[in-house]
């Protein structure tokens, strides 16, 4: 806590003193009252509770309340710019200590603040949260998770699967849920038990999906059919590419679907609205990022990566890779990209700058990418090797994930959890979400 942080608190504390003084005293003459009245009358109740134990005598030791800390007596305001000030540990911590403590810290307006700045890049929560959990239990899970991912713990779990061949796309809002793509169908599958949630029939070949809360939407050559998360049936579909659709990703309110012949088309995703065309590569679009702040990146087999923004405007092109660039991702809300090429180079890159901050030399040619959020970042290869990177440190991976043999052909991820599928048909899961103790690196 820094020096103003203390000036705000010992100005509170100056103004409200007196009067928190004066309820204390207040509570202190009725708790007196109280006492003789149940002295003198032992089987009364005060106010329909019976009072507490202190006051009659019993040595049974009595939960916290209210009365013992004088700072859940300030106004809600007050209290709830002063628990603003904690950070998350200590909050979680003041939750702990009585019903009234956690009841206070149990406030939505209060954990807003507060997942922008310990979760800066990634998504927030919206409360309430699932399954009967309050605020502070579900904080706590989240904080569990980041600490594990900082320490690489994890508990891991592999299953193989005949008919799948391709992509993995996490469920954004369930975890615990994970979509599969072979070529005729997407397969829903749980990732703790390992049980086919639904399975959804694609009439022609799937060349590359993704997901949001509410659709599926499925690229299949020449045409992208979109199917509701719930239902799993068909809403609509996109016939209007005028090319074989290549890559396709969704953020926000956009659908956007990389083209053989380069180009880049942008749709409305709840209704397939075309939103813009934009005339992009001179050569099949092989990576593609999500949209953030209007920006969308891109990165084709003419070994160039270029910025867009939805209206088709050119940002910049950025021209390093010597081949392919096959997996590409916008982070730190699209002030830098990380791409990844089959010359077997990573490259960091400022977007402002319109140069390349640090690069990292893998084994051999990258197959995908996942951003994490913060400063880590999963990259996958064709060898099946799975590197975990942190772009605060120097040239080599943190760690190194060993369950594929194969070729890397997705690797997508939550908060809690890495799903990662190889050319071999293995699925593997790795769980961040529990304690658990030193993983191997």
């Amino acid at each position: 806590m820094d020096r103003s942080h203390v000036t705000v608190l010992a100005n509170l504390y100056a103004q409200l003193g007196p009067l928190i003084e004066r309820v204390n005293a207040v509570q202190e003459e009725m708790y007196v009252i109280k006492k003789n009245i149940t002295h003198s009358f032992p089987s009364t109740l005060v106010g329909q509770k019976r009072l507490p134990e202190r006051y009659h005598g019993s040595v049974l030791k009595k939960r916290r309340t209210s009365a013992d800390s004088t700072i859940l007596l300030l106004p809600d305001e007050i209290l709830l710019k002063i628990l603003r000030l904690l950070d998350i540990r200590s909050l979680l911590s003041f939750a702990v200590t009585c019903k009234d403590a956690n009841f206070a810290v149990n406030e939505e307006m209060l954990w807003f603040p507060i997942q922008h700045r310990y979760f800066r890049n990634i998504e927030c929560l919206t409360f309430p949260a699932k399954n009967g959990d309050n605020i502070p239990s579900v904080m706590s899970k989240r904080m569990l998770a980041l600490k594990n991912w900082r320490e690489i713990k994890y508990q891991q779990a592999s299953l193989v699967l005949g008919n799948i061949k391709i992509q993995a796309c996490m469920h954004p809002i369930l975890s615990d849920s994970v979509y599969l793509a072979s070529k005729n169908d997407i397969l829903e599958l749980n990732t703790i038990t390992g049980d086919k949630l639904s399975n959804i029939p694609i009439p022609s070949n799937c060349v590359d999906f993704c997901c949001d809360s509410n659709n599926i939407y499925v690229s299949s050559t020449d045409i992208v059919r979109v199917f509701d998360t719930k239902t799993k049936e068909l809403k609509y579909s996109i016939n209007e590419l005028m090319s074989h659709g290549n890559r396709i990703k969704v953020s926000q309110n956009h659908l956007a679907v990389g083209l053989w012949d380069g180009n880049i088309k942008i749709f409305n995703p709840e209704h397939g609205r075309l939103i813009s065309s934009i005339p992009g590569h001179k050569s099949p679009i092989h990576s593609l990022s999500g949209i953030s702040k209007d920006i969308i990146a891109s990165g084709s087999s003419d070994r160039t990566i270029k910025l867009w923004n939805i209206q088709g405007k050119s940002l910049c092109s950025l021209t390093d890779h010597t081949k392919t660039v096959t997996a590409i991702e916008l982070c730190q809300g699209a002030s830098h990209i990380i791409s990844g090429s089959k010359d077997c180079q990573l490259k960091y890159w400022d977007i402002q700058s319109e140069t390349c901050i640090q690069s990292y030399t893998n084994p051999v040619d990258i197959t995908t990418l996942s951003w994490r959020g913060e400063s880590i970042f999963i990259s996958g290869d064709s060898l099946g090797n799975l590197f975990i990177w942190d772009i605060r440190t120097q040239s080599k991976p943190i760690c190194a994930l060993k369950n594929h043999t194969s070729s890397i052909v997705a690797a997508t991820l939550s908060e809690k959890k890495l799903v990662s599928c190889d050319s071999s048909k293995r699925v593997a899961i790795w769980d961040f979400s529990r304690i658990v103790p030193d993983a191997p690196r």
